[in-house]
């Protein structure tokens, strides 16, 4: 991946689906949380994307300045094919394939994890999507397997031989693990990374700025990490893991929310993310849903 960054790796926010709507995007970049950002899905099925769909999907990500990677969902590779087109006409510097969605209702219709099931058409997509963006960056998401973590060493060498894939984001937990804790990510992540041979890696699960991370980094020989639930209890955890300056964890989530707040969310959303970044245990989480009753 040729995005540049003055650090010694490239520290990636987790694309939270129902998470990363519009008043949490501007609060990100407003409080310049970020060097990049790849977006939640946006699931192709039947058509490609008209432009007008891509474009305000796009929208809140591209105002950062920032590069920002569209993540796709589907399995018709000419459909996502156009519409990755599309997206990088629009500004998205790449375009991510998701084949690591773990949630039942995806993997019912064939999307996110099922794909890994089916790597002949995965190679095909990688293939439709390169060919039509040409020299900007494809990468592909995934996990370890469906069921089985050691799947990996099946279906990640071919796709990292066909040199139709810049770029990978390795999710160390299977499907069917979903983010139940693991006591071996260590291993996984360096049979990953053997697997991918040359291609560079992006490693996602239970990442933070701790010395074992990046000691894992380090080992991998990785590009870097994507930080998703971490990075949403501590908001400046991304700024730390770049050695830049930021306030403690829980000043950094007291202003998050009051950033947030501001913007006028709906109550819902104002919920989840003081249930995301506290705790539905925590005072703070109790006291606002004692204020929205």
């Amino acid at each position: 991946m040729n995005m540049t960054t003055p650090y010694a790796y490239q520290f990636w926010p987790g694309p939270m689906e129902g998470v990363a709507k519009a008043e949490f995007v501007a609060t990100v970049n407003e409080l310049d949380l970020v060097s990049r950002w790849m977006t939640p899905f946006l699931r192709v099925s039947e058509i490609p994307a008209p432009r007008k769909t891509v474009a305000i999907f796009l929208a809140p990500f591209l105002r950062s300045g920032k590069p920002v990677t569209l993540q796709l969902m589907g399995d018709d590779a000419k459909i996502l094919a156009e519409t990755a087109k599309t997206a990088v006409a629009l500004g998205a510097e790449g375009i991510n394939l998701n084949c690591g969605c773990p949630s039942k209702r995806v993997v019912r219709h064939h999307s996110g994890g099922a794909m890994l099931n089916d790597a002949t058409l995965i190679g095909e997509i990688c293939r439709a999507i390169k060919d039509a963006i040409g020299e900007k960056e494809f990468s592909l998401k995934f996990r370890s397997g469906s069921g089985d973590w050691r799947e990996v060493e099946n279906f990640l060498p071919p796709l990292a031989a066909s040199g139709d894939v810049d770029g990978f984001f390795y999710h160390c937990r299977t499907v069917a693990e979903g983010y139940t804790a693991i006591a071996d990510r260590k291993e996984r992540f360096l049979t990953a990374a053997q697997a991918a041979g040359d291609v560079p890696l992006v490693l996602n699960g239970d990442f933070d700025d701790g010395a074992e991370s990046f000691a894992i980094l380090a080992e991998c020989r990785a590009k870097g990490a994507m930080i998703a639930r971490n990075w949403m209890r501590d908001p400046y955890l991304l700024r730390r893991c770049e050695k830049q300056d930021a306030p403690d964890a829980e000043t950094g989530r007291q202003l998050f929310f009051t950033t947030f707040c501001a913007k006028n969310p709906p109550r819902g959303a104002q919920l989840e993310i003081c249930r995301m970044l506290w705790g539905e245990k925590s005072p703070v989480f109790r006291k606002l849903c004692k204020k929205t009753k």
